[in-house]
């Protein structure tokens, strides 16, 4: 087991992670130190916008900030989508939210969720609903596993990360192969993040452009 330390004299524990965590990547299991660290927040997206069910087992669907897609086998036909009541399943806070389900089979094919984001992360958060199922999930930042201790009904996972080392992908999958279709379903909200401020060169270019057209 590693100890990730990180600010406000905190520290998160995720077992069996990767040879070496991401340089750059600071992780946290709780909200308000991952805020405290994050700053000033450039989206937040807790589905509400939403007034129907809406899948993205086979389509892209765009959230504020990111979007949402399943990725590998789509044997398994429910679950991964955003949805609103009446709901099926009970790992959720009671409010609209994305119903997921991941999976490892030999037989079937794997399947996971890729949250893409708008632009390239400093930050990013959300609330995860009974993580630690049958196959437990775990998170994938730019290809580096992390295995998140999932305790609680309630878990918040989010990072934190230097300008050199922003995260362009999230991808959401299952631990372990359990070869019977059990998979790990869980819902995910009140997802949040942090994109990096313009450079002062784009900024300068924005300018130049806008003095040309004006002449």
């Amino acid at each position: 087991m590693k100890t990730l330390q990180i600010g406000l004299g905190a520290a998160v524990l995720v077992s069996a992670i990767s040879a070496t965590a991401q340089a750059g990547i600071t992780v946290y299991t709780d909200r308000g130190s991952w805020l405290a660290a994050a700053g000033v927040l450039d989206f937040s997206e807790d589905f509400s916008g939403f007034g129907t069910d809406t899948e993205f087992r086979t389509t892209t669907v765009a959230a504020n900030g990111f979007t949402l897609q399943q990725a590998g086998s789509n044997f398994w036909d429910f679950r991964n989508l955003v949805e609103t009541p009446p709901f099926d399943f009970t790992d959720n806070n009671g409010t609209n939210h994305a119903s997921c389900f991941v999976n490892q089979d030999i037989t079937n094919g794997d399947t996971s969720i890729l949250v893409t984001p708008d632009a390239d992360l400093l930050a990013w958060g959300a609330d995860f609903y009974r993580c630690a199922g049958a196959e437990t999930l775990d998170i994938v930042l730019d290809g580096v596993l992390y295995q998140p201790s999932w305790t609680n009904d309630i878990d918040f996972f989010g990072f934190v990360a230097t300008p050199d080392s922003a995260v362009s992908l999230i991808e959401l999958t299952a631990r372990m192969y359990i070869n019977d279709g059990t998979g790990e379903g869980f819902g995910m909200d009140d997802v949040e993040g942090v994109f990096p401020a313009p450079s002062v060169l784009a900024l300068l270019g924005l300018g130049l452009v806008a003095r040309t057209r004006r002449r």
